[in-house]
């Protein structure tokens, strides 16, 4: 952040300032849930504008740029998750293939490739037995991780329901602002904001570090958004062809005769310490 403060344009300084001021209000106010709701907001409404070239409404914009972020943090978030488990319930390391695995220091591409492993998998159902929460919500992590298909699909139906949110959070904001309401469930509303807000601005700064020429924004959001749909493609190929053609790729895919990769997922992955 430091390198865009120091190269971007005046304006550009000034966008990125006024949407970590409106995110500190949000966090950091005593106000009404009203305020930290339209805080959040303006936020990341200020933080995606101009991303798109086309002339897209309030709500658009904001999925525009929020969803490939928001995609790619789903695999993130779960590994994250089952590293804090393994912290917290103190694991130790343990032998696979003879070498020696401590979940709690992997990095998330080693801990998302040692989930491939079935000796990882056993190990993991062994020490969960006590946690069968834990071990339902993870089983459910390890599948994904073993077939980029499936994840390719999870990720597109978590992107599904989060655009549907959004659309939510929007009718919400316009009920806030013109109509001086208060809507039902707004701290959850809240914290879905939230946790979109900091998601996207997490994937700017992954992006700005690993391509320190990039200037603004704008910029961080477009090739994250391009990067996004690449690793998506990888795991989903029939997203990478034609609407009318895609239900054919889909059964080859099933079948057996397409060959799904995470090459590009891992080499995401692997910024994540």
């Amino acid at each position: 952040m430091s390198k865009l403060y120091k190269n971007a344009e005046i304006h550009t300084v000034r966008k990125v300032s006024s949407a970590f001021r409106f995110f500190r209000n949000g966090v950091l106010t005593d106000g009404t849930p009203e305020s930290r709701f339209t805080a959040f907001w303006s936020a990341l409404e200020s933080l995606t504008l101009g991303v798109s070239n086309e002339s897209l409404t309030h709500d658009a914009h904001v999925i525009h740029s929020v969803l490939p972020c928001i995609g790619l943090d789903y695999p993130v978030k779960q590994l994250f998750a089952l590293r804090g488990v393994a912290k917290a319930l103190q694991w130790e390391p343990f032998l696979i293939d003879g070498l020696e695995v401590d979940l709690r220091t992997l990095n998330l591409a080693e801990l998302y490739c040692t989930l491939k492993s079935q000796a990882t998998v056993d190990e993991l159902n062994s020490r969960l037995a006590q946690h069968p929460y834990a071990k339902y919500r993870f089983s459910q992590l390890i599948e994904l991780c073993q077939t980029p298909y499936k994840l390719g699909l999870k990720i597109q139906k978590h992107r599904a329901k989060v655009e549907m949110q959004i659309h939510r959070i929007y009718r919400t904001r316009n009920a806030i602002i013109h109509n001086a309401a208060t809507p039902d469930r707004l701290e959850m509303l809240i914290v879905n904001l939230e946790h979109y807000l900091r998601s996207t601005l997490n994937s700017m700064v992954y992006m700005m570090d690993s391509a320190p020429t990039i200037s603004s924004p704008e910029e961080a959001f477009n090739r994250y958004q391009f990067q996004a749909e690449q690793i998506l493609i990888e795991l989903d190929p029939s997203l990478g062809v034609k609407l009318k053609e895609r239900e054919s790729k889909t059964k080859q895919i099933i079948n057996g005769n397409v060959i799904t990769k995470d090459e590009l997922l891992i080499k995401w992955l692997q910024m994540h310490n």
